[in-house]
């Protein structure tokens, strides 16, 4: 997790920074003291979770996250509000849905509830795109396989045909040139190399792709998986 902590009281921010780390895997912790560096920052960088106190040198907290909105940083937010707060910032906050903590005897303690419930939805989010993610990997691979099965019904009849013919010139009783059956076996094994490819495609468990200088194809060999054995062509 990516945290922007927003506050010009160094031992506030030490506390908080302490009480992060304590309790919760965050990948960094940056701070500013103003609330125009925290916009610049964050169009800089996306952070997770902005703490961020409510009295800053320049303008209020409130100010700021509305800002941000507007420019669309829309990030979770922990407002730090003194425990003497005006009635009417807490009203504000509550009316701007954002989360708020009391800096009183209990802070920075306090700080650990509305992080759990960031944290959880955070976790619930990534599962929820995973999920995503591996519903459309399924319908790709699906539309791979239907493609495949199209690809094998359509050529294979014709492949049949051609392999046969081949192996039926190469007996003896034609009594072709060595050179027209050189050109046969040619004909015999690009046919083959058609059927294995056709089989490759029908074992698809993934979808590689591989940059070539026209676009990007499949790489067969890695996307199958654990599938050198023979399949049977449908009809």
């Amino acid at each position: 997790m990516q945290v922007l902590l927003i506050g010009n009281d160094p031992y506030h921010n030490f506390l908080v920074r302490t009480e992060l780390r304590k309790y919760f895997s965050i990948g960094s912790i940056d701070v500013v003291s103003r609330g125009s560096d925290a916009i610049k920052k964050s169009l800089l960088k996306r952070y997770d979770l902005l703490i961020m106190n409510y009295h800053l040198p320049d303008e209020n907290g409130i100010n700021v996250y509305n800002r941000m909105k507007k420019i669309g940083l829309d990030r979770q937010v922990i407002m730090i509000v003194k425990d003497s707060e005006n009635p009417d910032v807490i009203s504000k906050l509550k009316e701007s849905k954002i989360s708020y903590i009391i800096r009183n005897s209990n802070f920075p303690e306090n700080l650990t509830q509305p992080m759990k419930k960031i944290v959880l939805k955070k976790g619930k989010e990534s599962a929820d795109d995973e999920e995503i993610q591996k519903r459309i990997e399924q319908e790709r691979i699906e539309a791979l396989h239907q493609t495949s099965m199209t690809i094998n019904h359509e050529v294979n009849n014709a492949l049949t045909t051609i392999m046969g013919a081949s192996q039926l010139l190469q007996n003896e009783k034609y009594n072709l040139s060595s050179e027209v059956m050189d050109k046969v076996k040619v004909i015999e094994n690009s046919a083959q190399r058609i059927r294995d490819t056709l089989i490759k495609l029908s074992q698809l468990k993934t979808a590689v792709s591989v940059e070539v200088p026209n676009g990007r194809m499949f790489d067969l060999k890695e996307s199958i998986v654990g599938s050198e054995a023979k399949q049977v062509l449908p009809d």
